[in-house]
């Protein structure tokens, strides 16, 4: 019952510490030394295994799902679908899968900024607003809706409001800055703002010596 109004107040008072400086990414809001470059790289063996068997496991699913046996291989004796022999199918459907992320790869970087943040927000906006801040009140409302007295069903309907308003707050900002950032030319190079916030003389780190 202290989910919504502890991340309000953490939210307050990061805000008032360091205003806008602070980053979405976690690494900008320290200084560029050895130290932030080797946890970048302690990152990207987790973010390669998130990403690569994430993708395995959803393509063989699909060919599952279609009736293709991912297993089997030239020569054997094949079940056709799609009037096609399953190998095919498999070569044909990869491609594809591989090429769509490559071209959805291509549109987040010819943006004018920082566009998969800008993604993560609003995912982050809309799944964790959801199954942190309201959905737990309201499905514990809706199973024990005799137990909860007039009280305690004010306090959980201020939580909702205030989780659903941080999702419409979350979901709007993000929006707008993937509004800003994107592009109609697919060709553009990255043009990341990698800055540091400690680099700002009004950064309180800045000022801190961090």
């Amino acid at each position: 019952g202290m989910v919504v109004p502890s991340y309000l107040f953490a939210g307050f008072v990061g805000y008032a510490a360091y205003g806008g400086y602070s980053q979405a990414n976690l690494n900008l809001n320290y200084p560029n030394n050895w130290v932030n470059t080797f946890s970048i790289l302690m990152q990207l063996p987790a973010c390669l295994y998130l990403v690569y068997f994430t993708n395995l496991v959803l393509v063989l699913q699909i060919e599952i799902a279609c009736g293709i046996d991912p297993t089997q291989c030239v020569g054997e004796s094949q079940k056709w679908r799609f009037r096609m022999p399953p190998v095919v199918f498999r070569l044909l459907f990869r491609t594809t899968f591989l090429g769509s992320q490559i071209l959805l790869a291509q549109m987040l970087l010819s943006g004018e900024g920082d566009t998969i943040l800008a993604l993560q927000s609003l995912a982050g906006a809309v799944g964790m607003s959801a199954f942190t801040y309201f959905l737990p009140f309201i499905v514990h409302w809706i199973m024990f809706r005799e137990e909860i007295g007039r009280l305690l069903g004010v306090y959980y309907a201020f939580n909702i409001l205030a989780g659903v308003l941080i999702l419409v707050g979350g979901v709007y900002s993000s929006v707008l800055e993937l509004c800003q950032q994107s592009s109609d030319e697919l060709e553009r190079k990255c043009l990341l703002s990698y800055s540091y916030a400690p680099e700002s003389p009004e950064d309180p780190c800045y000022i801190s010596g961090i």
